[in-house]
């Protein structure tokens, strides 16, 4: 058997598939442009005059109960004192491809699923898991400055803040990623 071969086969029995996910992508794009909105209650969406819906909410938001897909409306009835945000789509594309061009040098493979969500196949990767993941989230962090979670093998690891975690199935790591973010409990 040639070594290659060998690899393939390793390969098909276990795949390394890192899931990273960045945390309240709109909001934190918005508090980058906007410093002075950074850790207050913010939403990005439109006026609740144009019948809006919250895009994003920023995890102080959240603790008023204020989540994605909300009519507008509803969120200021949870909190008066909530700043509205309107999306910025040409920086929010800009950072999304800023954090992909870090994957893609990182992982021979990529899929990003929406403009904040993307999985990596780092099967073919010698090192750990773990110190892929890391490594990826440290640069996610500091060259783009976005927080992204990282989860492995069903524990959040409690020195980094981001999403990222080992799964042998991408459906099952998005549907049942039983990571909490900041400011999340277990009911939301």
């Amino acid at each position: 058997m040639l070594p290659n071969q060998r690899l393939v086969r390793r390969m098909a029995k276990t795949r390394k598939i890192l899931h990273l996910d960045l945390d309240a992508f709109f909001c934190s794009v918005a508090e980058q442009l906007d410093p002075e909105i950074k850790g207050k209650a913010v939403v990005v969406g439109a006026k609740p005059s144009e019948r809006g819906a919250v895009a994003s909410a920023s995890y102080p938001a959240r603790r008023y109960g204020i989540k994605s897909a909300m009519p507008m409306g509803q969120a200021l009835r949870l909190c008066p004192d909530l700043i509205i945000v309107r999306p910025n789509p040409r920086v929010c594309v800009e950072r999304s491809k800023a954090v992909m061009d870090i994957l893609l040098e990182a992982a021979p493979l990529v899929e990003p699923t929406s403009i904040d969500d993307v999985f990596a196949d780092v099967t073919i990767l010698r090192a750990p898991i773990g110190e892929i993941a890391q490594s990826i989230q440290r640069r996610v962090n500091t060259e783009v400055d976005l927080p992204c979670s990282l989860l492995r093998r069903g524990h959040v690891c409690d020195d980094l803040n981001g999403a990222i975690c080992e799964v042998s199935e991408r459906f099952i790591s998005n549907t049942s990623n039983p990571a909490r973010k900041e400011g999340e409990t277990d009911e939301s």
